[in-house]
């Protein structure tokens, strides 16, 4: 990359580093949490951090202007320990020397992204922290999501005898690992690979790390690994091994060490990757980049099936086969990758190898047509006001973020994409062929949320129309969004959220004070979205005995038996405000990938021998809208104890015993006050416990919070 032409004395002015001083934490500043108070630091930098508030920013096309591989994302470099906001926002962070040493050199490229449509204004040295904060304890992350209990297999058995279709718990996960960061781009290009041929909504696709593979639950529900660095360190190399010999299966792309499990590897030099020409099946003479100057050397432990060639005129083995001898563990070994120039050649080859070796189930999915947004009230004197208050935001009718760019106006020939949502305002349209919009506005209840509608057939992501738009909503006027499909839906660590075609893709945006109750405790926010999805189905009289359940923190079940919809909540604040995006997923109607609320339906009915109607998507987010605006109200209404019963009544976390970081197990008593579990240990203490960041099963290591 060319390095960019940097006036220093405009960089020194923007980007300063001061001679360290001193910083007095009063009751100005408030606490991060895992913070509440101030630890000593030790081989850390303590730096002070100054952006430009999101009022003042109009337009910042700073993520859109960064390639993916260049980028450095401030949030990744530092740890947030506490923060002000006056005319500016002020946060106070902690990062390592070297970490600091690689921030300043991306600034010096001017290569630092920064999330919420904040521009760091300027960043100072500072030591020597007195005083202290106050403490604002709010949600673990700043953006949580639904993430999953181990897969639970009771009562499969009986199922199975008596021909009952199982249900699935939650979608299986396709895990890539790669450890290197550079390779960032290599898994982006082999996940829409793999979601084009195994279908975008029947599984989630991850990123594997060495932190993840070592510290997460990953092995229960993945249903494939993929091994895409040449070599693994011994730990990775074993767990992996072990994965395969206990019934996992494996697709190793040229991975040197894992091939030393079964061949006598001997050439373990650089490995050289060209461009040759592949045979396999029926296919002949197919273009692939392989991997041309190693080969395959004798099997050490069982026999493996050649299953494709090189079309050279050594016809060497490109692709070989086992099953393990003892179980139901399948390997391929791969010299080809699958990741460079697939077109839909290559694509049927690897489908084939996938879907005959691997008996891993694929569908045809339709092409993917994002569409342009609508803007929708109810009354024209709503969304005229909403016009006129973001006005002034506007550039030539677009408003910018780091993660999206809406434009508003008469949109007809402007083409959407992922991170770009033209909004149609030319009418207060509500002719959609996915989307009865006066059904959503005839069951919707509130004051304030929901008043305003953006609706897209299908957009990048709901939840991103509100990463600049929050600042500029009048608190007066509640929106929402709402597509009938999402290709971006994503979670907690990055984590894919499916979204096929009867699901609810719902994200609204509420303000809180910070002096409030919910203020003070924002954390339950995400513990009220839950309630407000279950209760809006189970508090209609008819549908009180469908068995929709909360599994902390923010995940709906049907029964404890398979995953239906999910909560993300996203928090930021501004002055004495904090802004919540309330993100939530529900299958209304798709069966795939797990279960629906209509198919609950339709059992009850059978087996009741009832006839209640089943739930559109429309009917079924007005109802949480309307029902988030009144748990919040009976919270701030000094009744949060009613809250919390109508929380444990749906919950099935009493008495169920967990893992602890330590290994020990403990069982859940109930939440504190900030929404964290609370569990009795095997010490006979309770004490409060939150994840340990891992996305695959948030009641496994659940931690202390750090707290002198």
């Amino acid at each position: 990359m060319t390095p960019l032409k940097i006036n220093w004395n405009s960089f020194i002015k923007a980007y300063k580093i001061d001679p360290k001083e001193s910083i007095h934490l009063d009751e100005d500043w408030t606490f991060f949490v895992n913070h509440q108070y101030l630890e000593e630091i030790l081989n850390d930098e303590m730096l002070l951090v100054e952006f430009t508030s999101p009022e003042e920013q109009k337009e910042d096309s700073r993520l859109f202007d960064v390639p993916v591989r260049y980028r450095t994302k401030f949030s990744e470099m530092v740890t947030p320990v506490a923060w002000k906001s006056d005319e500016s926002i002020k946060i106070l962070v902690q990062c390592t020397l070297k970490s600091l040493a690689d921030l300043c050199r991306a600034l010096q490229f001017d290569n630092v992204v920064y999330e919420d449509n904040l521009n760091m204004k300027c960043l100072t040295t500072a030591v020597n922290l007195s005083g202290r904060a106050k403490s604002l304890l709010q949600t673990e992350e700043k953006k949580t999501e639904m993430s999953t209990f181990a897969k639970d297999k009771a009562n499969s058995d009986d199922k199975q005898s008596t021909g009952q279709k199982q249900t699935i718990p939650k979608p299986p996960n396709v895990l890539v690992y790669t450890e290197r960061s550079a390779k960032e781009d290599s898994f982006l290009a082999l996940k829409e690979t793999l979601r084009s041929i195994l279908g975008a909504n029947n599984y989630t696709f991850y990123h594997l790390s060495e932190e993840k593979a070592l510290g997460y639950p990953w092995k229960e529900n993945t249903t494939l690994l993929i091994i895409m660095d040449k070599t693994l360190k011994e730990n990775i190399n074993k767990m992996f091994y072990e994965y395969y010999i206990n019934g996992g299966n494996v697709l190793s792309l040229c991975c040197r060490t894992f091939e030393e499990n079964f061949l006598e590897v001997k050439d373990k030099g650089e490995v050289n990757i060209r461009k040759i020409k592949l045979e396999c099946s029926e296919w002949k003479d197919v273009p692939v980049f392989g991997c041309c100057n190693i080969s395959f050397e004798n099997f050490k432990k069982q026999k493996f099936t050649e299953i494709a060639w090189f079309s050279d005129d050594t016809r060497r083995p490109a692709i070989l086969f086992s099953d393990s001898e003892d179980n139901s563990g399948k390997v391929i070994l791969s010299h080809v990758q699958w990741h460079i120039e697939i077109k839909h050649e290559q694509k049927q080859v690897l489908k084939h190898l996938l879907s005959s070796y691997f008996e891993i189930k694929q569908s045809q999915e339709e092409d993917i047509q994002l569409t342009q947004g609508y803007l929708i009230s109810k009354q024209e004197n709503s969304r005229r006001n909403f016009l006129k208050h973001i006005e002034v935001k506007l550039t030539n009718g677009i408003l910018r973020s780091n993660k999206t760019v809406l434009k508003f106006g008469n949109t007809e020939k402007d083409t959407p994409s992922e991170n770009f949502l033209p909004i149609n305002i030319a009418s207060n349209c509500n002719n959609f062929k996915l989307f009865n919009s006066d059904e959503y506005f005839h069951h919707l209840s509130t004051k304030t949320l929901g008043k305003i509608l953006i609706y897209a057939d299908m957009m990048g992501s709901t939840q991103n129309v509100f990463d600049s738009l929050q600042f500029s909503t009048p608190k007066d006027l509640g929106i929402a969004s709402i597509a009938s499909r999402q290709i971006s839906g994503v979670g907690r660590g990055g984590n894919a959220w499916l979204s096929p075609p009867g699901s609810l893709c719902l994200s609204f945006h509420t303000m809180v004070s910070l002096k409030s109750k919910l203020g003070q405790h924002v954390s339950y926010a995400q513990h009220i979205a839950a309630l407000a999805v279950v209760n809006a189905i189970r508090d209609i009289k008819e549908y009180r005995n469908l068995d929709l359940r909360i599994k902390w923190p923010n995940d709906i079940y049907y029964k404890d038996k398979a995953k239906i919809g999910g909560i993300l909540v996203d928090s930021s604040v501004f002055k004495d405000q904090i802004h919540l995006i309330i993100g939530i997923g529900v299958n209304v109607s798709n069966s795939k990938p797990t279960l629906s609320i209509n198919d609950i339906i339709n059992r009850y009915n059978k087996k009741a021998a009832k006839s209640l109607e089943k739930f559109t998507v429309p009917k079924m987010g007005a109802l949480i809208i309307s029902k988030f605006e009144e748990l919040v109200d009976l919270y701030e209404n000094e009744q949060e104890d009613n809250v919390s019963a109508l929380y444990y009544e749906k919950w099935i976390h009493s008495g169920t015993e967990v893992e602890l970081w330590n290994g020990t197990k403990a069982k859940i008593v109930d939440l504190d006050e900030y929404g964290y579990l609370r569990v009795f240990t095997e010490s006979e203490e309770i004490v409060s416990v939150h994840p340990d960041g891992n996305s695959f099963d948030m009641t496994r290591g659940l931690i202390l919070p750090k707290i002198k």
